[in-house]
């Protein structure tokens, strides 16, 4: 004899479960769920019920399941299909995890690049550089900006042009280069 314990617990993953509707794939059949989460008019036909009561740690079979004769060929299929989801969820359990902790890095490198980028953005409109605000958001491929930030930008624009050098170094390394090549080299 064979027994399936369906387990549930959330309300729309059985809602969302198609067993209900089909043949019983086994002797017996139970469904079992935290207390309170089924109404009594949504049991399943045919298949006990199981409460799970947290308060008191225990389980309680609020009807008994129906005994059915199953022929062994659909039961072998229902405990094979079980048996490779359960293989499959903990095979690839692991990279499930380690794509999870990928994606989370990343974004995290993303988020810093982002802040690093916003910094020097910040510190070149001070310093007045690329020749004004619109020269600096496009010199570091920013496209769009909001409206309050734009003009919190034009606020900071070139306040501190004789710290330029010390705060933006980068800056003016670039424009040199620039400018040298411009002058074939003479300074």
């Amino acid at each position: 004899m064979v027994a399936l314990v369906e387990v549930k617990t959330s309300h729309s993953d059985f809602k969302n479960d198609s067993k209900w509707t089909r043949s019983i794939p086994s002797d017996l059949a139970y469904l079992a769920y935290p207390a309170g989460m089924i109404g009594v008019s949504e049991w399943p036909e045919g298949w006990g019920i199981l409460e799970y009561h947290e308060t008191c740690d225990s389980i309680k079979c609020r009807r008994p399941a129906v005994a059915y004769e199953v022929k062994a060929e659909i039961q072998r299929d229902m405990i094979y299909e079980i048996s490779l989801r359960r293989d499959h969820h903990t095979r690839y359990e692991r990279l499930r995890k380690f794509r999870r902790e990928s994606l989370i890095e990343r974004n995290s490198d993303k988020s810093l690049a982002r802040i690093n980028d916003a910094f020097r953005i910040v510190l070149a409109v001070a310093a007045g550089v690329h020749g004004s605000v619109d020269g600096v958001l496009e010199y570091y491929g920013v496209r769009k900006l909001a409206d309050y930030l734009r003009e919190r930008l034009d606020d900071l624009w070139n306040v501190a042009p004789e710290k330029a050098e010390k705060v933006v170094p980068w800056e003016f390394k670039r424009r040199r280069q620039v400018e040298k090549e411009l002058t074939g080299g003479v300074e």
